[in-house]
């Protein structure tokens, strides 16, 4: 079983496709505005927020975390960013942040961890802390 997922899968796409909405609704201006001045600055904006989107979200997307016997530990691609032992965990919620389902996990001493809720991180979760209090 994959061991191995995109941490903040669903808010990137949900970002990615208000972006791509915005961009499809100002395609549609750029086709009606006969101002070639005008669909020249339209183009680079339209260009320069699907930059913005990757240069600002960068930490967020591409991070990637792993859920083991050992723990979760997360990652940006092969640097570990935070490394938690099952010893640590005290309960995990399952809540709603930015409008997406996820999983609350509170750590002792740290900050809570939150992860997108799918199956295959609830299924690796229950399977190697199946005892952990759960709310």
């Amino acid at each position: 079983m994959k061991n191995t997922f995109w941490k903040n899968l669903f808010l990137s796409l949900s970002s990615l496709g208000m972006i791509a909405l915005f961009e499809l609704i100002i395609s549609g201006i750029l086709f009606i505005c006969p101002i070639l001045e005008i669909k020249l600055i339209i183009a680079i904006s339209m260009m320069g927020g699907l930059i913005a989107f990757f240069a600002i979200g960068f930490y967020w997307i591409f991070q990637t975390v792993v859920i083991d016997e050992l723990g979760i530990c997360t990652k940006l691609f092969v640097k570990r960013i935070r490394n938690i032992s099952w010893e640590k965990v005290e309960s995990i919620e399952i809540s709603n942040r930015f409008r997406s389902p996820e999983i609350k996990i509170n750590i002792k001493d740290e900050k809570p961890l939150y992860l997108d809720q799918r199956k295959a991180i609830v299924s690796l979760i229950n399977r190697y802390k199946p005892n952990i209090d759960k709310e």
